[in-house]
């Protein structure tokens, strides 16, 4: 009841048209689309508590489905102070089901876009022994499920512990940790595929100078899921250093090794002023299970500062899904990602680039699966009222048994501040696919106009 709140809302018309509404080669039908979408921002600070809640309703005419929902909400809280603590989280989405399919899209009739729905709750206890080790208990409880679409994906649950007991502040030259967890992941109407992961691991560091930490980790899995192979777990190790020069720069790099073999290890970050550049090559074992970042909420304004809808983009409210995991695989698979990010921010202009591969390997013989994603972003502000963006990506789809399909997509937008709450916004959209499969190839063009009135601004303009 003491916490301090600040409420924000918005509202979104978008008219978009596209030239291919079933992403086909053949049956290239035209279609216009009326898109209405609310949309809120809601934080709350205490002393012990808070909580953010970004959520934005799409209500779409002449598509597949008429409801898109987009929520990211986290609350944290403090029960027993610095002892017991409870997080939760709550989000909906729309998802690519099949990544060997064209993408969908509120305004694509391709039966390739779901709704997907997740709730979830922390609760973690922390206790410290004197300045010799600190301990924290860790529960998880996650629920995903699905809905429209063909072939929806199976609803999951995960149950996850985890314990961490770590050096306290006596220890300053050496470190030390151990640490083990138990994740276990269970598939409505298909228990086959039903995973569990256990793991025991031992953590030694030592700071060899101020910048130079070096360190080597030990530990045991035992994992359960089917899988053709014949090893699920056993030893594993990594030996690596964190290395931090100047504030500017971190990076932590190492080689280890797992059942599934050798590997190395890298997370990079470099900020210079104005610019960020991210680098990152992991290897791991998953289970369909991909953990939201709740650190904080969307943005309610573009690089411009014009307010835009927080979920979505250019060109407004009527994007395509991402392809982001094979969401229609149960079961477990080895995932070897790299990802590549890097911003630069000026006053007026501002570049960004993404790069990502996945090479997805399956445990029960399903086809590997492997994805490049390469995408730039351009921003001008143009005046004070006026503002201007453009992007291009491209993405490649392959699998083990001979499938390879490439994405190619370019846009621009123009956007246009009508008064002190109200933008108007046009963006062209090209995209163009080529796949070895028969009839998988199409060309679209896509037209949207959209208008994004902030309704908190009206109200404060009217003196409310």
């Amino acid at each position: 009841m003491t916490a301090e709140w600040v409420f924000s809302e918005g509202l979104m018309l978008s008219e978009a048209y596209t030239d291919n509404v079933y992403l086909s080669e053949t049956d290239t039908e035209g279609r216009w689309t009326t898109i209405v979408s609310p949309h809120f921002v809601l934080t709350g600070q205490g002393r012990r508590m808070s909580m953010e809640l970004a959520a934005a309703f799409q209500f779409a005419s002449n598509t597949e489905e008429n409801f898109y929902p987009q929520v990211r909400g986290s609350l944290t809280s403090e029960l027993i102070e610095k002892r017991f603590f409870v997080d939760a989280f709550v989000s909906a989405d729309q998802v690519t089901i099949d990544p060997l399919r064209p993408a969908g899209s509120p305004i694509n009739a391709t039966g390739n876009l779901a709704n997907t729905y997740s709730i979830g709750i922390n609760p973690y206890w922390v206790e410290h022994f004197g300045n010799l080790a600190d301990l924290r208990l860790d529960y998880e409880y996650q629920r995903e499920f699905f809905t429209g679409g063909d072939n929806t994906p199976n609803d999951r649950e995960f149950n996850n512990f985890y314990f961490d007991l770590a050096s306290g502040r006596a220890f300053s030259t050496f470190n030390w940790s151990l640490y083990g967890s138990y994740q276990h992941t269970a598939y409505q109407g298909n228990s086959g595929s039903n995973t569990t992961f256990k793991s025991l691991n031992a953590r030694l560091g030592y700071a060899l100078t101020r910048h130079l930490s070096p360190y080597v980790t030990l530990g045991r899995e035992w994992n359960s899921y089917q899988t053709t192979g014949r090893r699920r777990g056993g030893d594993m190790w990594l030996v690596g250093a964190v290395w931090t020069p100047n504030p500017r720069v971190t990076l932590d790099a190492g080689y280890g090794y797992r059942f599934f073999g050798h590997y190395p290890y890298i997370n990079f970050t470099y900020r210079h002023r104005r610019s960020t550049l991210r680098l990152s090559y992991t290897e791991d074992i998953e289970s369909g299970y991909q953990p939201l970042d709740q650190s904080g909420l969307l943005p309610t304004t573009n690089l411009a500062g014009n307010p835009v809808n927080p979920f979505s983009g250019s060109p407004g409210a009527v994007n395509a899904a991402q392809n982001v995991d094979a969401f229609n695989y149960d079961g477990a698979y080895v995932d070897k990602r790299f990802k590549a990010a890097y911003l630069l921010q000026g006053k007026r202009t501002s570049f960004g680039m993404d790069a990502s591969y996945s090479d997805k390997t399956y445990g029960d013989g399903t086809p590997g699966l492997l994805e490049w994603i390469l995408g730039f972003r351009l921003s001008r502000q143009l005046g004070r009222q006026l503002s201007a963006d453009a992007r291009t990506s491209w993405e490649r789809t392959e699998t083990d048994n001979g499938f390879r399909a490439d994405t190619w997509d370019l846009g621009f937008g123009v956007t246009r501040q009508l008064g002190p709450s109200t933008h108007l916004r046009f963006s062209y959209t090209h995209a163009q696919r080529d796949s070895n499969r028969p009839n998988d190839d199409y060309t679209e063009n896509r037209f949207a106009l959209v208008l994004n009135v902030s309704l908190t601004g009206l109200a404060k303009h009217a003196g409310f």
